[in-house]
């Protein structure tokens, strides 16, 4: 995925990102905080968490949405229609 984004236009390749936070190699905070330093700020990261809920301010401000896992359905549509995905 990063290299995807790092090749010239990849950021514009994606409408949205769907992160999960806790990943093997680069955790989606990592990641994500590395694409905002790339200079992909305006591309949407919506995160997935376990612990949606008690996410800190700075970690929250680096994703456009952050939703509860296991995801539904309706919330997930809910974060792509607030971007005008759908």
């Amino acid at each position: 995925c990063m290299d995807l984004l790092k090749a010239e236009g990849g950021g514009e390749r994606f409408a949205f990102l769907l992160m999960d936070f806790r990943m093997s190699v680069m955790d989606g905070i990592q990641a994500t905080r590395a694409l905002r330093e790339m200079g992909l700020s305006k591309l949407p990261v919506i995160a997935l968490s376990a612990e949606a809920d008690n996410v800190d301010d700075e970690t929250r401000a680096l994703f456009t949405d952050i939703l509860n896992k296991p995801c539904n359905v309706p919330a997930l549509k809910t974060a792509l229609s607030s971007l005008n995905l759908i």
